[in-house]
């Protein structure tokens, strides 16, 4: 609405280090941070509903926390979290304790695993599913399932997959979960010679070398216990290192994917996917030959690094977050 104004709230959150990642509940009501301190806060409307006071508070974990996400409301009030002591974890709130709002209990512990640097839930449709990456090299892409929701220490591998040489940062699941189209895409860290200990030698001594960019930005199709690779967002007119976020938008009756991703080269690029039919999906009618991609935008914010970018429900409107004290949050299509 024209005029209308943001309210604004300051959040004493208590965490006595660096906040990694903020995520708010499906409806909006809850909000869940995480820190270098390796403590979760969560926090809720006071009773006047005015005011954001803290709910919860977990110490769980043994190293700094990256990421934090809230499960869809049909599978309960249930968090999951990554961290650097290489572990994931599943909170369940247990509620109606005399004398307390509620309390968030570790439902489940993955151990046994590479350092994680991004965690993201399915879209309710495919079920109960949660797919990470590992920031450690070389990076997989793992697949999560359990045998059902009410025993998740039933949950184990489904499936994994090399995803790069040198780390991943992020995914995103594509959202609308077309027919049986699966698809994860993944943005991972990219390399130099020189980073590598290594001095490639130009052509001639009057050429510059280049430096070796890897299959930083890729899509992954899902289909079972298989992840096949699709296609890898490369271009010569795409990012110049490391991906920091990926953001893959709704797909709203389009017949092409829309996919944002932002890096420390300070670009935000839009790409088109097409998967080569009229549904958008990729299925096992179509060959994964089929599909293709194109730059459909870029926005370069020069000194200013992009580090999350967020699309609207609609998929029309793209959010950043910058690294500037002036302006935090962007708006950028």
């Amino acid at each position: 609405m024209e005029g209308a104004t943001l309210k604004k709230e300051t959040i004493e959150t208590k965490h006595e280090e660096f906040i990694h990642d903020v995520a708010f509940d499906f409806y909006g009501d809850r909000v869940a941070t995480c820190s270098s301190d390796f403590s979760i806060c969560i926090f809720g409307s006071s009773d006047g509903g005015d005011k954001t006071k803290l709910s919860g508070h977990i110490k769980s974990h043994e190293g700094p926390v990256w990421r934090i996400r809230w499960a869809d409301p049909i599978f309960g009030p249930l968090l999951v979290t990554c961290s650097a002591d290489k572990t994931i974890k599943f909170f369940s709130e247990e509620t109606n304790i005399p004398g307390v709002d509620s309390r968030w209990n570790v439902e489940h512990t993955f151990t046994q695993l590479k350092e994680c640097s991004d965690i993201k839930f399915a879209p309710k449709r495919f079920g109960f599913k949660l797919a990470a990456v590992q920031r450690d090299a070389p990076g997989q892409l793992i697949v999560f399932a359990p045998g059902s929701r009410t025993n998740l220490d039933t949950c184990s591998i489904k499936a994994q997959i090399k995803v790069s040489d040198f780390g991943s940062n992020c995914l995103d699941w594509e959202p609308e979960g077309i027919d049986n189209g699966e698809m994860i895409v993944v943005g991972s860290n990219t390399e130099t010679d020189e980073q590598l200990g290594r001095k490639p030698l130009p052509i001639n001594e009057n050429e510059k070398t280049e430096e070796v960019t890897g299959e930083e930005l890729r899509i992954f199709g899902i289909s079972g216990a298989k992840i096949t690779p699709i296609i890898n967002l490369h271009s010569s007119k795409g990012h110049n290192g490391s991906i920091k976020d990926v953001a893959w938008a709704p797909q709203n009756g389009k017949t092409y994917h829309t996919i944002a991703s932002c890096a420390d080269d300070s670009k935000v690029i839009i790409w088109r996917f097409d998967t080569g039919n009229d549904e958008g999906n990729f299925g096992s009618k179509k060959s994964k030959n089929e599909c293709k991609f194109s730059i459909s935008k870029i926005v370069d914010f020069e000194s200013d690094e992009i580090w999350r970018i967020k699309w609207n429900i609609t998929g029309v409107k793209l959010i950043g977050i910058s690294n500037t004290a002036d302006e935090t949050l962007k708006s950028i299509v």
